[in-house]
This record gives structure tokens, sequence and C-alpha cells, in this order.
């Protein structure tokens, strides 16, 4: 594979080239580095723990049973394919609402698409 062409550095005023994909010179890749990091942190910060969110020790005793009793993505099911559920989906999107009628085993693919991170 050819190598990719060099890019202008993403530090405002820096006449520096990318040479690798990233986007930094050699001289400000740190710097670019540390602004990722910082961000993820403040993000996680912001988002609060699994539990304050509504998936403490109750939700993973009731995932538990959930995947226990339907193992197979109900998804995929509908679809006439077969795999393996890993994933309980609030059908009402809300984590408080833990009623059978209201929870969904699925794949991990079917649940990325039911939240609209991926596409079909």
């Amino acid at each position: 594979m050819p190598p990719l062409p060099p890019t202008p550095c993403k530090f405002t005023g820096c006449p520096g080239l990318s040479r690798d994909g990233s986007g930094w010179c050699l001289k400000h890749k740190a710097h670019g580095e540390t602004k990722k990091r910082k961000a993820q942190k403040k993000y996680q910060k912001r988002r609060g723990s699994s539990s304050s969110r509504g998936y403490g020790a109750e939700w993973r005793r009731i995932r538990k049973a959930k995947l226990t009793l339907n193992p197979l993505c109900e998804e995929c099911a509908q679809n006439g394919c077969v795999s393996r559920a890993t994933t309980v989906h609030h059908r009402d999107h809300d984590p408080h609402n833990n009623e059978d009628s209201n929870l969904m085993s699925m794949c991990r693919e079917c649940h990325e698409i039911a939240h609209g991170r991926k596409r079909k």
C-alpha cells in the first residue's frame, strides 16, 4: 500500500505536515493526543457512572436472567437468522423500566442498529 500523502497540521498556524494520517505534525502530535484524552475524560465525567444511569447490581441480575432465558438475538430471529445475544435492550429506551415485556435479548450488531449507531 502506498504511503499517505502529507496533510497540513491541525495545530492552528503550524506550517508542518502530518505524514502518518493522524492530522498532527511530529511537533504537535502529543498535543493532539492530550486534547483527545481531555475530551474523553470530560465526557465520562458528564456521563456519570453506570449505576447512576440505571445499570447497577439489580440491572446486572435482570440482564443475566434475561440472557439465560433467551440466549439468542430476538431481532435476528425475526429476520430468519440465528446469533447469540450479548446485550439486553429496553424497547422504550428507559433503563429504569425493567418489565419483562420491555426487555429484548439482542446481539451487539442489532443493538447498535436499534440505537442508530450503525446502519443496516
